[in-house]
């Protein structure tokens, strides 16, 4: 299986105690009422659900993440060794009203789960476990997510072509560190393989897979049709690798590969980053294409690597040429131009997450650190730069300057700054997670 397609089950133990409930039909009704609310807010988790009656119920227990839902008091004991199976625990309080039906709630409060509650979460405050207060059940789910997310980054096998290039400092270079500390494993492939490998492409192939790129594009601006088959024999040439290597993405030396070949790796990359289970990293950026692995294995969407622009306001202009789209993934490119700086090529001008919320996120420091910023898309001007373009209002340019881990930043559709502080904190990295934006 891929490593970004790898699924990890949730559980949901619910606690209740014989002293409190002696009733068995009684408590069967209302583990049943619990049970269908709590599945019905889960539905997009693959979720199991455990009654908890006895210490023998607790046999098996383990994994990934569980929410723990105590219905009475006297389950403490039972609480916290289930949690000890588990990567990170979320603990919701059903004796307040909200997640449960006020009957069901009211019925939790009587029999003391709100004692038990607040006492298993002051010890869990006091471990190393990822523990979190759940208000609502939904708040599990970013935590399940995340949980899912690093399994799947452990997983991770990345090629990288060529090393990064000379310019781009900030990326790890001590691969061992990476794997160690992360669980990502990298293999260094010389850049003429990659070279070699699209010379073998299929004439016929490369053809028709360039016919798709120039159909599907509104216009196409400086390529020619000659331009676009050579850049399609790379990325066919890469996919080829990625099957041979059994890898699950790749970070290319695409500068490098312009002065051997006098094309760009811009087309292959950004069809590898429209995919959810594989992405592709330019100028040989190992933390790049790192962040990229994580950004969809938490998501399950494509995510975007560019460069960001710092002006004197809060809104931050991002470009790079290439962006996460496919040629018949059905909508978002625009044209087709050559690549910014070098005027070869073929890159991908492309529309993305216009008005949405988003996330900015970066892995790095020597395999240490996450940043994450929320902020939202904007409409606004082209600059004379990279092809692709997205303006993005952060709450604060100061703290994002000063919380850079290098030049490249992974963007993703949505608000997910709590779930890439969750992940940070099951892989034992130092996280910067910058405000909300209004």
């Amino acid at each position: 299986m891929r490593a970004l397609e790898h699924t990890t089950q949730a559980k949901v133990l619910i606690f209740a105690s014989p002293r409190y409930w002696p009733d068995k039909d009684e408590l069967a009704v209302i583990y049943g009422h619990v049970q269908k609310v709590l599945e019905e807010a889960l539905a997009g988790l693959d979720v199991t659900t455990t009654l908890i009656y006895s210490a023998d119920d607790l046999q098996g227990l383990g994994g990934g993440a569980a929410l723990l839902v105590p219905l009475s008091g006297g389950v403490q004991a039972w609480m916290i060794e289930a949690a000890s199976g588990f990567e990170a625990v979320a603990l919701l309080p059903a004796y307040m009203p909200g997640p449960l039906s006020l009957s069901a709630s009211q019925l939790a409060l009587a029999r003391n789960a709100a004692p038990a509650a607040v006492e298993v979460w002051s010890l869990f405050k006091r471990g190393k476990k990822l523990a979190i207060w759940a208000e609502q059940a939904n708040d599990f789910v970013q935590l399940s997510l995340a949980v899912q997310a690093v399994a799947r980054l452990r997983r991770l096998r990345l090629l990288l072509l060529g090393g990064p290039e000379n310019w781009v400092q900030s990326s790890e270079r001590d691969l061992g560190r990476l794997s160690e500390r992360v669980g990502v494993s990298v293999t260094t492939v010389p850049l003429r393989v990659l070279e070699d490998y699209a010379t073998r492409v299929e004439a016929q192939k490369a053809l028709l897979r360039a016919q798709d790129w120039i159909e599907r594009a509104e216009r196409v601006v400086e390529p020619d049709e000659k331009d676009v088959v050579q850049a399609c024999c790379i990325e066919l040439a890469l996919e080829q690798m990625l099957d041979f290597y059994d890898a699950d993405g790749a970070a290319v030396a695409c500068f490098s590969l312009i002065g051997d070949i006098s094309s760009t790796a811009c087309l292959a990359l950004a069809s590898l980053n429209a995919y959810t289970h594989r992405m592709g990293a330019c100028e040989g950026d190992v933390d790049a294409a790192v962040t990229l692995a994580l950004a969809k294995a938490l998501t399950g969407q494509s995510a975007w690597m560019a460069n960001p622009v710092i002006g004197r306001d809060d809104t931050i202009l991002f470009a790079h040429c290439t962006a996460p789209v496919a040629p018949a993934d059905g909508g978002g490119c625009l044209c087709l131009r050559s690549h910014h700086e070098s005027g070869l090529g073929v890159s991908p001008q492309v529309g993305l997450w216009m008005g949405q919320q988003v996330t900015v996120v970066r892995f790095g420091r020597d395999s240490s650190a996450l940043s994450v910023f929320p902020g939202r898309a904007l409409d606004g001007a082209s600059e004379p730069t990279c092809r692709t373009q997205l303006r993005v209002r952060l709450a604060s340019r100061r703290d994002f300057v000063e919380h850079l881990l290098g030049n490249h930043q992974v963007i993703v559709p949505g608000d997910w700054a709590r779930a890439f502080g969750y992940c940070a904190a099951l892989l034992g990295l130092d996280c910067y997670t910058g405000a909300e934006t209004v």
